[in-house]
């Protein structure tokens, strides 16, 4: 999509005994810390772009690290699900020369572990563990969120997980950040 959800709510009607609970990470603590971790040999996060749709005439590029659009601050857009994601492109100015270079499915797999590790990361991530009744508002462009392993347990074994979800459509396509100084 050209313009990534602004807003999610979710509504929790049902919960599992175990488990089932949601993992939030802020974007610009996660933006800022990949570009401190930026040396020699490292992925310059400035230079990826998030594909989606890569195989047909409507493809899309966003850039992984964005300014928010509101705030002005560091953002990110990316989704560490396959069916989401059609692969990370390099711009021009990193080991492709004047090309956009697709990354290698091992280069890939290097960023998402990069991504999902500070999503993951205690110092900065949230677990939280719904009830029945629970409501949240989610800034898609602030805060990564996405569900625990535990929601894909056996629904016999852990309980089920019943939620109404509202996406509001986002109004801004993701754009870089002004450079400022490192």
């Amino acid at each position: 999509m050209p313009k990534p959800f602004r807003i999610q709510t979710m509504h929790f009607w049902s919960c599992p005994d175990q488990g089932g609970g949601t993992l939030f990470a802020p974007l610009k603590e996660i933006a800022l810390s990949l570009k401190e971790d930026a040396g020699p040999g490292a992925l310059d996060f400035d230079l990826l772009y998030f594909a989606t749709r890569r195989r047909s005439d409507d493809a899309l590029l966003h850039p992984i690290l964005c300014a928010h659009p509101e705030t002005g601050e560091d953002a990110m857009v990316f989704h560490l699900g396959r069916h989401f994601m059609d692969a990370i492109v390099e711009a021009p100015g990193g080991g492709g020369g004047g090309q956009p270079r697709v990354l290698s499915s091992e280069e890939t797999a290097s960023v998402v572990e990069a991504l999902r590790s500070r999503c993951e990361d205690p110092a900065w991530c949230l677990s939280y563990d719904w009830s029945p009744g629970d409501f949240a508002i989610v800034d898609n462009l602030a805060l990564a969120h996405y569900a625990s392993p535990s929601t894909q347990a056996d629904r016999r074994r852990a309980g089920l997980r019943v939620l109404h979800r509202t996406t509001v459509r986002g109004e801004h396509r993701p754009a870089k950040a002004q450079a400022r100084p490192r």
